[in-house]
């Protein structure tokens, strides 16, 4: 169902009690962050979720990169 909503990425299943949920590009995650802004978290997530973007934000800004030693 979760690949059905956000329309990108795949599950996969491992044995009967794990599923993963992936997203193998930047504009494939960045549908799923452009929920969550739409949509904040309400937990304690919301901190995690907040410094996430905020490296999301500065990997993709690459002179950033060279000045962190990334």
């Amino acid at each position: 169902m979760i690949n059905k909503f956000f329309k990108v990425g795949n599950v996969t299943l491992s044995g009967s009690n794990l599923a993963r949920y992936r997203v193998r590009s930047r504009e494939e995650l960045k549908v799923i962050i452009d929920h969550f802004k739409k949509y904040p978290l309400r937990t304690t997530k919301a901190i995690n979720f907040a410094c996430f973007c905020e490296i999301f934000k500065e990997i993709g800004n690459k002179p950033i990169l060279i000045l962190m030693g990334f």
